[in-house]
């Protein structure tokens, strides 16, 4: 099953990288501290969805890699190939 989201414009990518940033342009946002698409994002990639984000006319692809933190197997969000 797909899941699209869309909006106008195009989405600064530091609003994906940064917990806090809010910064709509309507005049009736919804949400209040950027997290809401991070939270998607998170739990999306948790149950196995594929997540493809097009904007200002790139693709970016999120994905989880494993890695070991205080002997813990975490599954980390990656960004194309930036670790969130």
């Amino acid at each position: 099953m797909a899941i699209h989201f869309s909006n106008k414009g195009n989405i600064d990518l530091d609003v994906i990288r940064t917990m806090g940033v809010s910064v709509k342009d309507t005049d009736n946002p919804i949400g209040y501290f950027g997290t809401g698409l991070k939270y998607a994002i998170a739990t999306l990639l948790r149950t196995g969805h594929i997540i493809s984000l097009r904007t200002n006319g790139e693709t970016i692809q999120f994905r989880t890699k494993p890695k070991m933190i205080r002997n813990r197997e975490f599954q980390m969000i990656y960004m194309d190939d930036e670790q969130l």
